[in-house]
């Protein structure tokens, strides 16, 4: 398997993903990407060595979560990391503020949540 290495940048101390070349070991540079989905990436690295000169490409795939999405996709299904406390968790959101003095959906009338947000204004 290859190795991962990590550096970070000069500004914004933002932390930048490669790879160590698969045949020399010496550092690559990410030059491309595209998306296959919203969870899988793939990149192409070259490798700095220029007497090695291996291009190759690499795939980055989201496979669980840390912390949940405060705004979720429903077309995204990723399982919680083993290590989250969902006991913890669960307590949290349960005693969630937002959660408790939330009024349901079905309590609101239906003509005040479907109203028209362009209503009563003239258009011409």
């Amino acid at each position: 398997m290859t190795e991962i290495a990590t550096t970070t940048h000069q500004r914004g101390g933002r932390m930048r993903l490669g790879f160590f070349c698969p045949h020399c070991g010496c550092r690559s540079t990410g030059r491309n990407n595209r998306y296959l989905s919203p969870l899988l990436m793939e990149l192409t690295f070259v490798c700095n060595n220029l007497q090695c000169g291996h291009i190759y490409v690499a795939q980055i795939e989201a496979v669980r979560s840390l912390s949940p999405s405060s705004i979720p996709r429903t077309d995204i299904q990723l399982p919680l990391s083993q290590h989250v406390r969902r006991g913890a968790l669960n307590a949290v959101l349960s005693n969630s503020p937002v959660a408790a003095t939330a009024d349901p959906v079905d309590d609101v009338p239906a003509a005040s949540r479907t109203g028209d947000l362009f209503e009563g204004l003239a258009y011409g």
